[in-house]
């Protein structure tokens, strides 16, 4: 009796030395997997943390971005604004300057006549030709609205007809083309970069660029958000490009990444711009139906 009463208390203990080394076992695997958990969940919260923090300094570089823009755009650039050449028996449209002398849009009315002209250092017109041009006979008329030269010829832009004409200084035509990807052309602004030809569109507010047949090269330049809108008048000084705004009555500096960097305010206190002009040191302006080519040299 007694040796079955040993038995069974060995058996006893047996089953319950088992049982609790298993608990032990469920107790380790509970904790091994709490801490996984734990260990996932806080290298996920660590994830979450780092992509919000680069979300954040993401958003705070943008903002920085469109603040340098914005400041860059509202840098008042200083200028000494003078008239140098007066003519008040016409009325100057477009402008570009040849290396020698001055080319200018005339216009007319009643009857309607539109030249291109050649100024001497007095204002006085040397020579010029007509160009054919179907406009109204008012203030507001929207003909031959600006000039280039591109070391060989002149460029102009047509309003009316959206198109850009070439000639030569003997007023020969030679060239007229639109701008292939856009439906109807509305060219306020057009300049020689030293490689090809940039226009600005009024409708998109692109600077498109074209090589000599009219062929588009890819190169845009985007006005768009630009303040106050940048909309009539385009020159290129050999860095930036600056461009005309006729409701802001200033020309504004812009990179070739279309990034504003400074801007001049106009020689009058208001008045419509038409066109700019360089002479690879100054900054030549001109009003539209105006009798005064003004000049400045620019300062930071």
């Amino acid at each position: 009796m007694k040796k079955k009463l040993l038995v069974l208390s060995i058996i006893i203990i047996i089953i319950f030395s088992l049982s609790i080394l298993s608990c032990r076992v469920q107790n380790k695997e509970i904790t091994e997997t709490v801490t996984k958990t734990a260990l996932e969940e806080s290298k996920s919260d660590s994830q979450k943390t780092e992509a919000i923090t680069e979300k954040e300094i993401s958003m705070e570089e943008t903002e920085d971005k469109d603040k340098t823009l914005s400041e860059n755009a509202n840098l008042e650039l200083t200028s000494n604004w003078e008239e140098v050449l007066t003519n008040e028996d016409i009325k100057i449209d477009g402008l570009t300057w040849d290396g020698s002398n001055f080319w200018v849009i005339t216009y007319q009315s009643s009857p309607i006549f539109w030249q291109i002209a050649k100024l001497d250092d007095g204002g006085k017109v040397i020579s010029a030709f007509q160009v054919e041009c179907e406009s109204r006979d008012d203030i507001h008329n929207s003909g031959y609205t600006n000039l280039t030269w591109d070391n060989e010829v002149i460029w102009a832009n047509n309003w009316n007809e959206g198109k850009i004409y070439s000639y030569s200084t003997d007023g020969e035509l030679l060239k007229k083309f639109s701008i292939t990807s856009i439906g109807q052309l509305i060219p306020v602004g057009i300049t020689w970069d030293g490689q090809n030809l940039r226009v600005l569109h009024w409708v998109n507010k692109t600077i498109y660029g074209l090589d000599r047949n009219g062929n588009e090269t890819g190169d845009l330049i985007t006005l768009q958000g630009i303040t106050p809108s940048l909309d009539m008048g385009l020159v290129w000084d050999g860095n930036n490009f600056w461009v005309g705004s006729k409701g802001g009555n200033i020309a504004m500096r812009i990179s070739t990444n279309g990034e504003p960097n400074g801007y001049i305010k106009g020689p009058k206190e208001s008045g419509g711009i038409r066109d700019l002009a360089w002479d690879g040191e100054s900054l030549y302006w001109v009003y539209q139906q105006d009798h005064i080519i003004y000049k400045t040299k620019i300062e930071e």
